[in-house]
C-alpha cells in the first residue's frame, strides 16, 4: 500500500506540471497575439491622430480664409472633434443660411476679421490633450 501511495505521488509530480505547461502554452499561443494586436491597434490610432492634427495645422499655417478652410478635405476630417462654437465660427449660422463676417477688436490672439485660425488651433490643442498626445 505504501508503494502505491509513493507511486501516486511520483505520477502527480509529473502529470500536474505537464498539464500546467500544456495549458499555459495553449493560453500563450492564443492570448499573446491578441495582446500584441491590441497594442499595435492603439499605436496606429495614435499615429493617425497625430497625422490628422499635423495636417490640419499645416493647412492653417497657409494663408487660407475660413471659406476655403471649410471646403478643404481636412476640415471634413477634423469637424467631428470640434466644438459647436468652432464649427459656427467656420460655417456661420446654419439656421439663417447667412454668412456672417465677424470683426473682433483689440490686440488679442482672437482679434481681427473672422479670426478662425486661433480658435481652431486652440481646439486642436485641446483635442491633443483629450487624446493623450501631449
Amino acid at each position: 500500500m505504501l508503494e502505491i501511495y509513493k507511486m501516486d505521488i511520483e505520477i502527480s509530480k509529473l502529470v500536474i506540471p505537464a498539464i500546467v505547461g500544456l495549458l499555459s502554452g495553449i493560453f500563450g499561443t492564443f492570448f499573446a497575439p491578441w495582446v500584441n494586436w491590441g497594442i499595435e491597434k492603439k499605436k496606429l490610432i495614435r499615429q493617425e491622430r497625430k497625422e490628422l492634427l499635423s495636417q490640419c495645422r499645416e493647412v492653417l499655417s497657409e494663408d487660407i480664409s475660413f471659406q476655403e478652410f471649410r471646403l478643404h478635405t481636412i476640415y471634413s476630417k477634423i469637424r467631428p472633434y470640434l466644438s459647436s462654437v468652432a464649427i459656427k465660427t467656420i460655417e456661420g449660422d446654419s439656421e439663417d443660411d447667412v454668412e456672417t463676417t465677424t470683426i473682433v477688436m483689440g490686440n488679442g490672439r482672437h482679434s481681427g476679421i473672422n479670426p478662425f485660425r486661433q480658435k481652431i488651433l486652440d481646439e486642436l490643442t485641446h483635442q491633443e490633450r483629450v487624446w493623450g498626445l501631449i
